[in-house]
């Protein structure tokens, strides 16, 4: 693919996803979470999808609306971002089925939307491309409502707590870098 428009096939040769593609590791019977601030048009995950020529199972995908969502899709709101999180993350493992946390994009909805996520425990691996320096994140900067004690803290300490929870019921998380 040109510079700027990686495909599926292009990033599971950078990344050496191939040998388990080549074993047949699809996702089957696994489920991605995609925790996002911006909402998407499915059927552009859907015809991405198609246009690599994966099969996909029509009713994979589902949308959990967190503190209301984060209203409709739009190129000023960062749509674009969560349509390339789920067809990367959907091409990789077609067979898996996604979840889609999505919320509005604010310091208190991103702790909510992994709260979402964790309490759920349905995604074995969750996975946020979004994300800020992390200095902002202590309690002067970002006071949150921590979700389990209710106490106001750092966005930082909320989210540390709910990671600990997240890894202690087995689910993965990942940040893009």
């Amino acid at each position: 693919s040109p510079f700027g428009s990686p495909s599926r096939g292009d990033f599971a040769a950078r990344h050496d996803v191939q040998p388990l593609c080549k074993q047949g590791i699809t996702g089957k019977g696994r489920t991605l979470g995609i925790v996002t601030f911006a909402s998407l048009t499915p059927s552009d995950v859907f015809s991405y999808w198609s246009a690599l020529g994966l099969s996909v199972n029509a009713k994979r995908l589902s949308i959990v609306n967190v503190d209301g969502g984060p209203g409709l899709p739009s190129d000023d709101s960062g749509s674009d971002e969560t349509t390339i999180d789920i067809e990367q993350s959907g091409g990789i493992a077609p067979r898996a089925n996604i979840i889609v946390y999505q919320a509005p994009n604010t310091n208190q909805a991103f702790v909510d939307a992994f709260a979402a996520a964790v309490d759920a425990n349905l995604a074995q691996s969750l996975s946020v491309s979004w994300g800020f320096w992390e200095w902002e994140n202590n309690l002067e900067n970002s006071p949150v409502t921590d979700p389990i004690s209710g106490r106001t803290v750092g966005l930082a300490q909320a989210l540390h707590e709910l990671f600990v929870r997240a890894a202690i019921q087995g689910q993965s998380l990942f940040a893009a870098s």
